[in-house]
């Protein structure tokens, strides 16, 4: 019996309607699945691939735009992949990996954590050429394959230094200093590890400028970062008496301006612990 060729094409210009396929995103497809496109994803594939509900032979989607899309792919290529006992656990860790970013991957395991990073940064949402996003995505499935089944991870980039936690507050409140001058949410990764919920994170001095990510682990906590932008950015407004960069609240973030900003932590400090 002939192998099954499967295939999967990625392309922004896919049209609506298909006739045949597996689809993740706002598709309709005549005859086959169509998979709504959000990070469970993953989780929705691998019960139904467990459970032997037939698939077509290509899957069909616009972009990659989750680390569990990729281990859905992966999942959809390498059916073998599928009923590994270690399968499991790394499509949990996928999963929190995509839908709560630095907060889901601070309870997945370090090797595994940096493993996701790294297939986030070298596939998901990259702007790509068709070629080198083939060889990327070709590139990343062997990866998850030889982890799945060999217990082998590429070389992985080792992880900064985590942040110095200089001061902690109450109900998870953390003061931390960032070991480098450039701040990332995955720097707040350890942090959430430790067990904290929400604080601020900042850069050294650099001119007496000072890079600031402000974070709460969930929407659930009271700390409202939007509230916190108006006030600093009026304070901002008032240190150097003109608009420039300003403080943004995006979700469960709030980044300090860019390239940084004179106000000092203990002013910071002062708005945060007030909302």
């Amino acid at each position: 019996m002939p192998d099954l060729e499967l295939q999967v094409v990625v392309n922004e210009d896919l049209p609506y309607e298909l006739e045949s396929g597996v689809a993740f995103g706002d598709f309709e497809v005549r005859e086959g699945i169509v998979y709504d496109g959000g990070p469970e994803n993953l989780f929705h594939l691998y019960r139904n691939l467990l459970m032997g509900r037939p698939h077509a032979l290509t899957l069909y989607t616009r972009r990659i735009p989750w680390v569990s899309s990729l281990v859905a792919i992966a999942l959809f290529l390498r059916r073998d992949l599928a009923v590994h006992p270690k399968m499991a656990q790394f499509v949990v860790s996928a999963d929190l990996a995509s839908n709560y970013g630095a907060a889901g991957l601070a309870h997945v395991e370090p090797d595994v954590c940096s493993f996701l990073r790294l297939l986030r940064d070298y596939v998901v949402d990259q702007k790509l050429g068709k070629p080198e996003l083939g060889r990327r995505l070709y590139q990343a499935v062997e990866w998850i394959g030889e982890y799945i089944l060999e217990d082998c991870l590429p070389n992985l980039r080792p992880d900064p230094e985590p942040p110095q936690v200089l001061d902690v507050g109450t109900d998870g409140f953390v003061t931390a200093l960032s070991s480098r001058p450039e701040i990332t949410q995955d720097d707040w990764i350890p942090l959430y590890r430790q067990g904290f919920l929400r604080g601020v994170l900042f850069t050294p001095p650099e001119n007496d400028f000072r890079g600031y990510l402000a974070s709460r682990k969930s929407s659930w906590l009271t700390f409202d970062l939007p509230k916190a932008a108006v006030w600093l950015n009026e304070a901002e407004k008032a240190l150097r008496g003109s608009a420039g960069p300003l403080w943004e609240a995006d979700g469960d973030w709030l980044w300090g301006p860019e390239p940084g900003t004179l106000l000092p932590p203990s002013s910071v400090l002062d708005v945060l612990t007030r909302v």
